[in-house]
């Protein structure tokens, strides 16, 4: 790879992948700074194989996440942790165990509500303004309301630490100048999360109360126990990861939305005639359907070879280490 190539991939990963698809098409390889050598496809029968090969693995391919969620997190582990943490935290999800609707509904209102005419604002932050009050729900169940909104204020905080994403990816920048320089305002950030989290864990010694955390502390009472620091992985992961990708889903479905003007009246007439829960809304689910087809928020998965293994036609290498 070139150099302007490899400048490219850390400042605008999509836009080479754009290039090298044009080039190449939805298959081909390349060696990358800092990940070393890749197998890149769009072609699903080579997806599908790749899912479910089991020298692919996870874990390795998100290594860069670690210093923001830790080294308990179910998007960083492999093998029989990876599965314990799964079993744990993926049931409430599934059983209809997670409020999640109510929540919704209930924080969409109150955003609504606070809108004002002439009042303008972005899709991704009316959006987010009910994800991220929904997540911090169901992780911690409802808090006092100033404890709620220390925890929204303290994530949104940290959230802005990723303005520029190359501090999580390159290690040269990983130093801490103090709190003004992005390391180190990001490590405060995440710190701050981290001790909130903890006293959480210490309100909960007698009770392990509601939401996800206290689900899982249940779990840890009957026999499948994660120590603190797994738990703390596991509640940033659901904090930051659990809300910002539904928000920016929902965000283009908005902007979908706003090209189309026939469809959105097409939606209101759908949800006059529909019942409170909104559950026959066929052309709703559409439209949600065709927005994500058409901009993928989680646009790739990433594996990584524990040994020579066959993909396709290609056989993919890793290095040791």
């Amino acid at each position: 790879m070139g150099l302007r190539q490899s400048l490219l991939w850390l400042r605008n990963p999509y836009h080479y992948l754009d290039e090298a698809m044009a080039r190449h098409g939805l298959t081909f390889r390349a060696r990358l700074p800092v990940v070393g050598p890749c197998l890149f496809t769009g072609d699903p029968a080579l997806v599908m194989q790749i899912e479910q090969d089991p020298a692919l693995v996870g874990g390795r391919g998100t290594t860069a996440l670690l210093p923001v969620v830790g080294k308990g997190s179910l998007i960083v582990l492999e093998g029989a942790r990876h599965e314990k943490h799964r079993r744990i935290f993926a049931p409430p999800f599934f059983a209809g165990r997670m409020d999640v609707e109510q929540g919704t509904r209930e924080w969409t209102l109150r955003s609504v509500d606070r809108l004002r005419v002439g009042e303008q604002t972005t899709a991704m932050a009316l959006i987010s303004g009910v994800t991220l009050n929904v997540i911090v729900e169901v992780v911690f169940g409802k808090l006092p309301e100033a404890r709620h909104r220390r925890a929204v204020a303290l994530i949104e905080s940290w959230m802005r630490s990723f303005d520029a994403p190359l501090v999580l990816f390159v290690r040269a920048l990983h130093l801490d100048l103090g709190p003004s320089s992005p390391w180190g305002r990001f490590r405060r950030n995440r710190d701050a999360v981290v001790r909130f989290v903890r006293e959480e864990l210490a309100a909960r010694a007698a009770d392990p109360g509601p939401g996800l955390l206290g689900h899982a502390l249940r779990r840890a009472a009957a026999g499948e126990a994660l120590d603190e620091d797994e738990l703390v992985s596991e509640c940033i992961t659901f904090l930051l990861f659990g809300h910002d990708t539904t928000a920016a889903a929902m965000a283009w479905v908005l902007y979908h939305l706003g090209l189309h003007p026939e469809v959105r009246e097409q939606l209101r007439e759908e949800a006059r005639g529909a019942g409170p829960d909104l559950r026959p809304c066929r052309r709703a689910r559409a439209v949600i359907d065709e927005s994500m087809r058409l901009t993928p928020v989680v646009v790739h998965l990433t594996r990584h070879a524990d040994r020579a293994t066959r993909v396709g036609v290609s056989l993919l290498y890793t290095l040791p280490g």
